[in-house]
């Protein structure tokens, strides 16, 4: 998966962030219950977020009308999850290491954007309205 950033009259493609939320601690135990990827659950989120979605519930709503773009560059084996899946899961994140996996995607995408103005939004990630 590519981000691309256009920047003014400049385009860029941004790293895949998902390899740097990989490295993240799953907070869950080992059960027959947990049926989605951390990963997936952060992107999900992180997408919606990006659409100006604040609600969980809403972020649901989001993540199952997008479902077949999602699909795209998430495994969803069991689907979409549900918001509270997503409140729990993104709550029991240690915030510390969450801005440092974040922190480190976008410092190894942005660097050579030093100088520039950049906007990110669901529509340049390809899941917006």
């Amino acid at each position: 998966m590519k981000f691309l950033l256009k920047v003014f009259d400049k385009s860029f493609v941004l790293p895949d962030p998902r390899p740097y939320f990989a490295e993240l601690t799953d907070p869950r135990h080992e059960t027959k219950n947990k049926l989605h990827k951390l990963t997936d659950i952060i992107m999900l989120v992180f997408c919606a977020v990006l659409s100006d979605i604040e609600d969980w519930v809403e972020m649901e709503t989001f993540a199952e009308e997008k479902e077949s773009r999602f699909r795209k560059f998430l495994e969803l084996p069991n689907g979409i999850s549900l918001d509270d899946t997503l409140s729990d899961m993104i709550g029991h994140l240690h915030l510390d290491v969450f801005v440092e996996a974040f922190l480190n995607w976008t410092q190894s995408a942005l660097l050579s954007l030093a100088d520039e103005q950049i906007c990110l939004d669901s529509k340049t990630l390809g899941v917006g309205a």
